[in-house]
């Protein structure tokens, strides 16, 4: 017999929230990564941290970018372990209507 296991998935619209940094989830391993740019291009990077203050490049581990005409989407064979959590930093597309998609192991 085979256990099937399936990820936990969360969406972040930064604009929605007014809020450019945000802990997605963690400890985890990252399966999957969408992000959509809506009214103009969007960058978000992902950091192995717990809070903003360790949003920090040593612990950068993903960055992905879209632009109005195409969307950046990962899906990982190999999961991305983010041993103190998923914290997601918008560097470029506030103000214009991007979101995030996530899929989780945890």
């Amino acid at each position: 017999s085979v256990k099937l296991t399936f990820s936990q998935a969360a969406v972040w619209k930064p604009d929605t929230e007014a809020n450019t940094q945000k802990k997605l989830a963690g400890p985890c391993e990252l399966s999957s990564a969408k992000l959509v740019a809506s009214g103009g291009a969007a960058t978000v990077a992902l950091y192995d941290s717990p809070d903003s203050a360790e949003a920090t490049y040593p612990n950068l581990r993903w960055v992905f970018d879209a632009s109005t005409q195409d969307t950046d989407a990962n899906e990982f064979v190999f999961p991305i372990r983010f041993q103190k959590g998923i914290f997601a930093v918008l560097e470029q597309g506030a103000g214009l209507n991007p979101f995030v998609a996530i899929a989780v192991f945890n």
